[in-house]
């Protein structure tokens, strides 16, 4: 909610975007301030919470307001109705948003989305079975993004299968975790190895380009980076042309590394390749 999801707005300032408008309501530039809280959607939804709570009304200038009024919600009792929580509240707008971006990502992508009413009905039910059991157990094994050592650019890749083509992104950010650059193109369609290869080799261009001295290049097809950090090219014979150049375009970079990342941890770059 600080404006670094890849939302129309947002992805216009890197590259043309033909169509700025929410692909929900049609009606205003997509931004997360809109999405999640202005679209006429957003508003229906955060409604038909036990609240029915109309943030619109509340004086919400960029995604920061937003978050700083869910942190400080016990401070809002006179504008909204009693019989609340705070973390009744910011349990809600999780589940909301979570949704909300997952009904967005199917219209954007062509994908079926569900009726609103369904997706009404899924937060209200989503919500009231977190509060019954408000603590599951935790998975077997879970990834978040790491940062880079200070003075490293840390990049992470991934690619996507059309039907007649495919997507390779990346996502760019520092040592503090701030996102200072991303990129994405489209290929001829091919196998989701093939693709995960030819974004490796994109995103070595890419910090090369950038003049980026110490990189570390982080995916989630890890037969490539595994190839890629023992510098053996000869892996797979489908895509190792495309590792042996990789190889040889390292020498253009002072350091560098290669990381495994599970899907969790490479989401960024897996939503901006969708």
């Amino acid at each position: 909610m600080t404006d670094c999801l890849p939302l129309r707005a947002r992805l216009a300032s890197y590259f043309p975007i033909p169509d700025l408008n929410c692909p929900i309501c049609h009606s205003n530039i997509e931004n997360s301030l809109h999405l999640f809280v202005f679209c006429d959607l957003a508003k229906k939804m955060w409604f038909t919470s036990p609240w029915n709570l109309r943030l619109d009304s509340l004086e919400l200038a960029s995604p920061m307001h937003f978050l700083r009024f869910l942190w400080d919600v016990e401070a809002q009792d006179s504008r909204m109705a009693t019989g609340y929580t705070a973390r009744n509240i910011m349990l809600f707008a999780y589940v909301l948003c979570d949704l909300l971006w997952k009904y967005r990502n199917d219209i954007t992508h062509g994908g079926t989305p569900m009726d609103p009413t369904l997706l009404f009905r899924n937060i209200n039910r989503s919500y009231t079975s977190i509060l019954k059991n408000p603590t599951p157990p935790p998975p077997a094994a879970y990834h978040t993004w790491s940062p880079p050592p200070f003075g490293w650019v840390k990049i992470n890749m991934d690619a996507t299968i059309g039907t007649s083509a495919a997507t390779i992104s990346c996502v760019a950010r520092d040592s503090k975790g701030d996102i200072i650059s991303w990129a994405c193109k489209a290929i001829p369609a091919c196998s989701p190895l093939v693709a995960e290869a030819c974004a490796a080799d994109f995103v070595i261009d890419f910090a090369s380009s950038s003049h980026w001295s110490a990189v570390n290049f982080s995916g989630d097809a890890k037969v490539v980076m595994d190839a890629l950090s023992s510098l053996k090219s000869n892996v797979f014979w489908s895509f190792s042309s495309i590792l042996e150049n990789c190889i040889l375009k390292l020498n253009s970079l002072s350091f560098w590394s290669f990381s495994f990342a599970p899907r969790e941890a490479n989401i960024l770059a897996h939503n901006l390749a969708q």
